[in-house]
């Protein structure tokens, strides 16, 4: 029996205690995959992201799913580009 509510309140519990580490957000954003909630799932991701430095790849993500929300592709095959600064 998958128990994803249970697993979501408990990664919440631990993020209460230190929201900084970044591990949590991570599972907690599995959780929320499960449960089909893709925009908690981005922003867990995301905040997992940012905490390991991993700040481009973050924006990234948060760009990929705003393209996925306007219906802009985000699908196999879909061309992307990239500004280098």
């Amino acid at each position: 029996m998958r128990q994803y509510d249970r697993g979501i309140d408990q990664f919440q519990k631990t993020l209460e205690l230190d929201p900084n580490y970044g591990r949590p957000h991570e599972w907690l954003g599995y959780a929320y995959e499960k449960k089909g909630m893709q925009k908690e799932t981005i922003a867990e991701w995301s905040r997992a992201l940012n905490l390991s430095g991993a700040n481009e790849e973050a924006s990234m993500l948060d760009h990929a799913y705003a393209l996925r929300l306007r219906g802009g592709g985000g699908g196999p095959g879909a061309k992307t580009t990239r500004t280098i600064q």
